[in-house]
């Protein structure tokens, strides 16, 4: 199971992971700003240095093994443009330690859009929001990519 979690010391998303060890055991893991730190009955990263090594898409290079899948949000306004509420709720993510960011569906066609909360990139017009929103990642570390979509004949 993992979670997002605001907490009053630290002011962005602690990342917690709860895994069931081999002797069903809990186990809990907390990563503040995406430091590592131990919880539960787990007091070592040394089973996890994979999570945390730099790896390679090609020639994407990425901090680290956390990829965050694509959800939808409905943090757009209602003609499809990224907004500054959207682009917060992505960079929480990225300084949180999330590695590879995969932003939610976004229509290719304003025909095959699937509701009014949903991103949009038919139209040169919504690039610069898409431009600003990959500029906050990138300046955190970050790697982000997007879904395209498209509701076929249901739309």
């Amino acid at each position: 199971m993992i979670n997002f979690q605001k907490t009053k010391l630290i002011q962005n998303y602690d990342l917690r992971i709860t895994i069931l060890n081999p002797k069903s055991k809990i186990v809990n893991l907390k990563f503040y700003s995406g430091l590592p730190r131990s919880g539960g009955f787990y007091n070592k990263m040394t089973s996890f240095t994979k999570l945390f090594s730099p790896f390679k898409i090609g020639s994407l290079d990425i901090k680290n093994r956390m990829v965050m899948s694509p959800m939808e949000t409905h943090l757009c306004d209602k003609e499809g443009y990224v907004t500054d509420e959207i682009i917060a709720y992505y960079k929480e993510r990225a300084l949180g330690g999330v590695g590879y960011i995969t932003v939610e569906n976004t229509s290719v066609d304003p025909v095959g859009r699937v509701n009014d909360g949903m991103l949009c990139i038919h139209d040169d017009k919504f690039i610069p929001g898409f431009k600003k929103l990959t500029d906050s990642i990138h300046a955190v570390g970050g790697k982000i990519v997007l879904q395209l979509s498209h509701a076929g004949k249901e739309a």
